[in-house]
């Protein structure tokens, strides 16, 4: 009975749709840091997140992101991507925003400064 219970468990688990190439919190983290260590400022939020997702968030309104868009697009999707907030830098902000809302690649060397999709 055990045995049955631990295959279906596992044929399940493998059904399940899973979101591929996610970057972990730990090295979102490490990523918003080394962002916040060449822009000055300090990290007040982070996620990590695929790239494919992250990509579909940005396509809410296209023209306006089409920056963003090409950033993604520059970043492999195997590796995911950081999504920080940055208080005190010197990176573009929002309209009305204390904070930078940055994309950066896993190793926070590259970034991009956007402002995200009003939420409905």
């Amino acid at each position: 009975m055990a045995i049955l219970l631990l295959v279906a468990a596992v044929i399940m688990w493998r059904a399940w749709p899973v979101e591929t190439h996610r970057l972990s919190l730990n090295d979102a983290e490490r990523a918003c840091s080394e962002v916040a260590a060449h822009h000055g400022g300090r990290v007040s939020g982070y996620t990590g997140d695929s790239v494919d997702n992250a990509v579909k968030v940005n396509q809410g309104n296209r023209p306006f992101h089409f920056d963003a868009a090409a950033f993604l697009a520059s970043i492999p999707k195997s590796g995911g991507v950081a999504e920080c907030s940055v208080l005190g830098s010197d990176l573009a902000v929002c309209v009305g925003e204390p904070l930078a809302t940055v994309l950066a690649t896993p190793d926070g060397r590259r970034a991009f400064s956007w402002c995200p999709p009003p939420s409905l």
